[in-house]
C-alpha cells in the first residue's frame, strides 16, 4: 500500500512548511539543545532495544495433527490430554508453550528440520528420523468399527474379507503388522477399499459407515469413542477391540537441544505420574483405562 503526502500551505504563511516549527529568537538555543538531546537519547536507546529483542526468549512450539482426544483444536478449551500434559511439563520449566495443529506429515517435518521443538503423541517409527521419548503418553489401540452388530470378536484381518473398507490414508494401524499389510494388499488389488485423504478422516469415515457407503473402518479406540459420543451415535456402532496397538511418545529433533528437551519431558512425565497429576489429566478426557500407560 502506498501513501501520498500532500503539503498543504496557508496563504498567510507561504514560506513556512507545515512541518517546520520556528521558535522565538530567545528560545532557539534551548530548542536546539532539546532537539539534539532527544536525538542522542534515541540513538543510545536503539542498541539497548536491539539487544532486548535479540535476547527475548523464543516460544517453545509443540505440534500435532488433529486427533482428538489426544491432540485437539488449537482454540479449544481442552486441547487434548497429550497437549495438556506436555504444556504443563514444559511450562514447569519456565517455557512459553505454543501449540500448532498441522497435517501429520507437515508436523513431522517441522520437528525433523528443527523448526519446532516437539511433536506430540507419535508412534515410534523404524526410520528413527526423530528422537522419541522413553516415557509414553498412552497406548494407541486399534479397533474395528462396524454398524451395530452382536457377538463379533476380532479374529484377524481376514474378517474384513468381502466388506467395503474405509481407511485414513497414510495411517498405520498396527505399525506395519498384519492389518497394515492386509489393507495395503487390498489397495494394490483395488479390492473394495476407500482411502480418505484428509486431516480429519473421521469426519468422512463415520458418516460413510452410518449411511452404508462402507461396511467397516479401523480407528483408534479412544478417538472413535470420543467422536461417536459427541455425535450421539455410539449406540449405532460396534467397536471391536483388535488387541493391536503401540505406545505414543513425544518426538524431538535429532540435535543436542532436542536431546535435552527429551530428557526434560521424560523427567516431567515421571514426576507427573508420581504425583497423580498425569492420571488427573487423563481422567478429564474419560479415556479407556487400558489406554493409560502406568
Amino acid at each position: 500500500m502506498s501513501t501520498d503526502f500532500v503539503n498543504y500551505q496557508d496563504s498567510s504563511t507561504d514560506s513556512i512548511s507545515p512541518l517546520e516549527i520556528i521558535p522565538a529568537p530567545g528560545l532557539r538555543t534551548g530548542y536546539l539543545a532539546l532537539t539534539l538531546g532527544c536525538l542522542l537519547a534515541l540513538l543510545l536507546g536503539i542498541p539497548h532495544a536491539a539487544r532486548a529483542e535479540a535476547g527475548a526468549k523464543q516460544p517453545f512450539v509443540i505440534t500435532a495433527d488433529y486427533w482428538c482426544p489426544y491432540t485437539c483444536a488449537e482454540n479449544s478449551r481442552m486441547q487434548g490430554f497429550a497437549v495438556d500434559i506436555t504444556k504443563e511439563i514444559f511450562e514447569g520449566y519456565g517455557e512459553t508453550v505454543v501449540y500448532k495443529v498441522l497435517p501429520f506429515n507437515r508436523a513431522y517435518s517441522q520437528i525433523e528440520t528443527s523448526k519446532f521443538q516437539m511433536a506430540v503423541a507419535l508412534v515410534d517409527d523404524e526410520q528413527r528420523l526423530l528422537l522419541f521419548s522413553e516415557e509414553s503418553l498412552a497406548v494407541d489401540r486399534t479397533a474395528i468399527v462396524m454398524r451395530k452388530t452382536k457377538g463379533t470378536n476380532y479374529s484377524g484381518p481376514g474378517m474384513l474379507d468381502g466388506l467395503k473398507v474405509g481407511t485414513a490414508s497414510e495411517y498405520t494401524y498396527d505399525d506395519g503388522g498384519q492389518l497394515d499389510q492386509y489393507l495395503e494388499q487390498r489397495r494394490v488389488d483395488q479390492d473394495r477399499i476407500i482411502d480418505i485423504f484428509s486431516d480429519t478422516p473421521m469426519k468422512s469415515l463415520l458418516p460413510m459407515l452410518l449411511s452404508g457407503r462402507i461396511d467397516v473402518f479401523p480407528e483408534n479406540i479412544d478417538v472413535i469413542m470420543y467422536v461417536a459420543t459427541r455425535e450421539g451415535v455410539l449406540d449405532q456402532i460396534s467397536i471391536i477391540d483388535t488387541g493391536l496397538g503401540n505406545t505414543l511418545h513425544g518426538g524431538f529433533p535429532r540435535t543436542e537441544e532436542g536431546a535435552a528437551n527429551m530428557a526434560r519431558f521424560d523427567e516431567g512425565m515421571r514426576r507427573m505420574r508420581a504425583s497423580g497429576r498425569f492420571e488427573e489429566i487423563m481422567s478429564a478426557y474419560q479415556l479407556d483405562k487400558e489406554s493409560r500407560v502406568k
